[in-house]
């Protein structure tokens, strides 16, 4: 038995490795396709008449990357997947202004596994702006569809596929409406998972290039037969502190769940997050470091 868990753990470790070096090498050769720094060794410079296409593509091709380190992963409906820590993994390709791939990976440290590997593809677009008065923002829209794969079968057996709208606003306070829509069944009404997410953001300080922010938040979730499950299942609030410059970002936060059918647990859920908004850039100032 402790040799099979010993195998398991080993089979994990290197699937975990196996990730990690792609999703590296991806960002290395997605993000210097706008890194040439003069341009010497720029196909699409050397000879931009020939190739406008490729020059407009690539220039409207922008990567970011996240690293979350957490005490639990907590799915929206407010069930707790495996041990924990874990590490989550979230890497995001930008085509143009308005269409988003994403890749995300949950792997739980105490059980040595990946837990959830999933993969979206989102268009998205601001949809007006309030130009005047009290409620003065922006409101957005996203349609995507998800694929949510469990490799430790902790979930599900299966694969779950998702359509996924969005309705948000930028304001005096954030907003952001979530619906999850199981299409795994064929086309049913029902099961759905809804989220509302609010949060506020205040500038408390300056440091360095960046600023510093702390953010109360609050979630409510409610679901209609997802994973056979109905009813308002919980109500989180949290508090992050963050420091941005723009380009790179770190936020710690607290969180605390409270469950509202029994089987949700009650629980606090802390952790820290790393993010680079622009890898191309950040390529950039390592190779400014290293030629120093």
């Amino acid at each position: 038995m402790k040799v099979a868990k010993k195998a398991e753990q080993r089979n994990a470790s290197s699937l975990r490795s196996f990730v990690r070096s792609q999703t590296l090498c991806a960002i290395v050769a997605l993000a210097s396709s706008n890194s040439y720094g003069d341009g010497t060794n720029d196909p699409i410079r050397q000879d931009e008449s020939k190739i406008p296409f490729l020059k407009a593509v690539a220039s409207d091709i922008s990567m970011d990357f996240s690293e979350t380190f957490a005490s639990k992963y907590i799915l929206s409906g407010g069930f707790v997947v495996g041990q924990g820590p874990v590490n989550q993994d979230l890497l995001n390709l930008n085509i143009g202004k308005y269409l988003t791939g994403t890749f995300w990976t949950d792997y739980d440290s105490g059980n040595g596994r990946f837990d959830e590997v999933d993969l979206y593809a989102t268009a998205h677009s601001t949809l007006f702006e309030i130009k005047n008065g009290f409620f003065k923002g922006t409101i957005g829209g996203s349609f995507g569809f998800e694929n949510w794969h469990y490799p430790s079968h902790i979930v599900s057996e299966h694969d779950d596929n998702l359509l996924v709208p969005t309705l948000s606003y930028k304001g005096p306070i954030n907003v952001n409406i979530t619906l999850f829509h199981l299409v795994d069944n064929g086309w049913r009404w029902d099961e759905n998972c809804a989220v509302l997410d609010l949060s506020k953001q205040f500038k408390i300080a300056e440091f360095g290039k960046g600023k510093v922010s702390l953010a109360p938040t609050l979630r409510v979730t409610y679901n209609d037969n997802f994973y056979e499950t109905t009813g308002f299942m919980q109500v989180t609030s949290g508090l992050s502190l963050s420091w941005s410059d723009g380009v790179y970002s770190v936020s710690t936060f607290a969180n605390y769940q409270h469950g509202i059918p029994t089987s949700v647990r009650n629980i606090p859920n802390y952790g820290i997050s790393i993010r680079v908004n622009d890898l191309s850039k950040a390529l950039n100032d390592v190779g400014e470091l290293l030629r120093k």
